[in-house]
């Protein structure tokens, strides 16, 4: 009798775990645990920026609206471990809330910029997350861009009808060269409408999502926590309100963003970039975003930084320093491949992008 009675009591007990236990589906991606810090306190990042199949879960979910990049409410072929662009702050936000449906016990937000670049520098003031060296093999950038199809040289076509070349053709190592410190001549020249950006090949190059790369494609550029990609690839959204000092939105109240992007040079990566911004209603075809989770259940009221939007922190107690983190209590050793998407907004003129 007794022995009936305590497989009736665990049979209950698996039943009640089950239904009031937040369980994370595999597809879910991995967090890293971020440390408190000073004012900073502890928190989860996503490992990587949300990619493009992660996105599209969302965007099957929901039904909003998926980025003008892809095309039969997908994404292009072979894109789906690249990060999501064309999402704008307020989609990201979207997104946030989507999660928290899935996943009631934690909340989902954007990082601050403090929390960014914590998380990025490991606390240890780097200009980069490897350290104080630029080195180019660690990172998603304009160089990189211009060295492959320079190699391939293509014939390209001046596609701007303001352009003062407009309709000319010629090979590419007569619009783009690279310079000796790894800069670029002949990317971009807002005033005659010139260089690769007006041309018909960075069209092409952005119908296709522009030159992202895997999140994972770097892992020697990773932050001392563990953290991917936070320089280059694609910007990311930040809650941190700002005035932005670079930039088409110079002068204007945006939201920051940090880290740099495949359009961006070397020096607009780094994680001590300060003055870059965007507006929340646009989705942009460098920006892109990763998430930070806190426990509801272990958290007090938090306002992000220069924003009036009130969201819970927690201080997760069970993982250790930069070990990754999955927000049902259980550690990953791998961030699957998969993560949820967002909605996308307008559209950016190469005089914004950056």
């Amino acid at each position: 009798m007794k022995k009936h009675f305590a497989i009736f009591n665990f049979i209950v007990l698996v039943v009640y775990l089950l239904c009031n236990t937040t369980v994370f589906a595999d597809n879910f991606a991995g967090f890293i645990k971020i440390p408190a810090n000073g004012s900073i306190e502890e928190f989860y990042i996503g490992q990587y920026p949300v990619t493009n199949s992660e996105y599209k879960s969302f965007i099957d979910s929901t039904g909003s609206k998926a980025p003008n990049y892809w095309k039969g409410g997908t994404y292009p072929n072979g894109k789906s471990n690249h990060p999501v662009i064309f999402v704008s702050y307020n989609d990201a936000l979207a997104y946030c809330k989507w999660l928290e449906k899935k996943y009631p016990n934690y909340s989902f937000r954007l990082p601050t910029v403090s929390e960014w670049e914590y998380a990025a520098s490991g606390g240890r003031g780097y200009a980069f997350p490897w350290g104080n060296q630029m080195n180019e093999n660690n990172f998603n950038y304009n160089k990189l861009v211009a060295s492959v199809y320079l190699k391939q040289n293509p014939t390209v076509t001046y596609n701007n009808p303001k352009s003062t070349s407009y309709g000319q053709s010629m090979p590419l190592n007569k619009v783009i060269s690279i310079k000796p410190n790894g800069g670029i001549n002949g990317w971009i020249d807002h005033k005659k409408y010139t260089g690769f950006v007006y041309t018909d090949l960075f069209k092409k190059l952005m119908d296709n999502g522009g030159y992202t790369t895997p999140v994972n494609q770097y892992p020697s550029g990773k932050s001392p926590f563990g953290v991917y990609d936070m320089s280059g690839n694609v910007w990311e959204w930040t809650s941190s309100q700002i005035t932005a000092t670079n930039g088409a939105e110079k002068g204007q109240t945006v939201y920051a963003i940090k880290g740099g992007s495949w359009y961006a040079n070397a020096n607009s990566c780094k994680i001590t970039m300060q003055g870059e911004g965007r507006r929340p209603n646009i989705g942009y075809n460098t920006v892109g975003f990763r998430v930070v989770a806190v426990n509801k259940s272990n958290s007090t009221s938090y306002n992000t930084e220069n924003n009036n939007t009130n969201i819970t922190r927690k201080a997760p107690t069970t993982n250790s320093k930069g070990k990754q983190f999955n927000p049902n209590g259980q550690n990953q050793k791998k961030r699957p491949d998969k993560k949820p998407p967002l909605k996308p907004g307008g559209n950016k003129t190469p005089a914004n992008w950056n």
